[in-house]
């Protein structure tokens, strides 16, 4: 989870469109879908096939081969809870920069370089180093890895892998936030994720319409066309609802999912790319067996005219 700001800066607020999940063959992603996602007309970008079937099905076997040997750590987020740093359904490989913050940034950075350096003597680099290369491409001012700010301004990761191992937690999945902060135009906070995996009874094909329990649906997304800092969200149940999104609790879950109602369904298979705006609540559908795999990145937008920065 990102950096949570509950203070209301002066953003500029606009009434949201009808939900719009754009899905397209990764080769044709251009410059105008990347411009439709950051000014808000669409709340997903569903690029198919931005990695081979065969390419995914390998990392992923690299990847769970890992998992069984207990290479894994578990991606603790911080909540509203007063318990510090909580544990949550996701595992990952390495040190996420928010965790390396409250511990050592000197190992991670150290880290950060070491599989960068046999990654790519390998030949074959990691997705989320692919994305970087695709938005650069794409975007007038290119994009960049982000950097430590001070010190030696050292390159953060370009992305992360996520574990999700079944049976997860919340069986409709999480909703949440990474950044609480309103949806504006002018900049925002988005996510893109690689899927690699799939829970066995995932087939790609839950787009829209699926209900929470259908099978087909089973570790996928959903997301919420909603603007949390919007007075209708923030003045629902007695103005509780953004605490509740930063709370792990099951009757906080349940008052969201009653006051947010059915969520897009965005269907998902191995080798897509999803972006998406992480400031919109969202969630991964549970699931009872298997694995999830996935490399997620975090995209800042800072205007349609400065560079987009990634990390993970």
């Amino acid at each position: 989870m990102r950096t949570q700001n509950f203070s209301q800066p002066p953003y500029f607020h606009f009434p949201l469109p009808m939900h719009r999940v754009l899905e397209i063959p990764a080769c044709n992603l251009c410059r105008a879908h990347l411009k439709s996602l950051f000014s808000h007309e669409s709340i997903a970008i569903v690029a198919r096939e931005f990695l081979s079937s065969q390419a995914a099905e390998n990392m992923a076997t690299e990847i769970t081969q890992k998992y069984k040997n207990n290479e894994c750590s578990n991606w603790r987020v911080n909540t509203l809870d007063n318990v510090g740093m909580e544990s949550s359904d996701v595992l990952t490989i390495g040190t996420p920069f928010n965790v390396a913050i409250s511990t050592d940034t000197g190992a991670y950075f150290d880290e950060v370089r070491k599989t960068a350096l046999r990654e790519r003597s390998s030949g074959r680099p990691n997705p989320s180093d692919l994305l970087r290369l695709e938005l650069d491409d794409l975007w007038p001012r290119g994009c960049a890895v982000g950097r430590e700010e001070g010190g030696d301004e050292r390159g953060k990761s370009s992305g992360q892998v996520r574990v999700m191992p079944g049976p997860t937690r919340w069986k409709d999945g999480f909703v949440h936030v990474d950044d609480f902060s309103g949806l504006s135009v002018r900049g925002g906070t988005f996510s893109g994720n690689v899927y690699l995996q799939l829970p066995s009874n995932g087939n790609g094909t839950g787009i829209e319409g699926a209900k929470d329990g259908d099978n087909n649906n089973r570790g996928h997304l959903q997301i919420w066309d909603v603007d949390v800092t919007s007075d209708d969200f923030r003045n629902a149940e007695n103005g509780e609802l953004p605490r509740c999104l930063a709370s792990q609790d099951a009757r906080s879950q349940v008052r969201l999912r009653k006051h947010l109602g059915q969520g897009v369904n965005v269907g998902v298979g191995p080798g897509d790319l999803v972006l998406l705006c992480t400031q919109r609540p969202h969630a991964v559908v549970g699931f009872e067996e298997g694995l999830r795999i996935s490399y997620q990145s975090f995209i800042e937008y800072r205007g349609e005219g400065e560079q987009l920065v990634i990390d993970g």
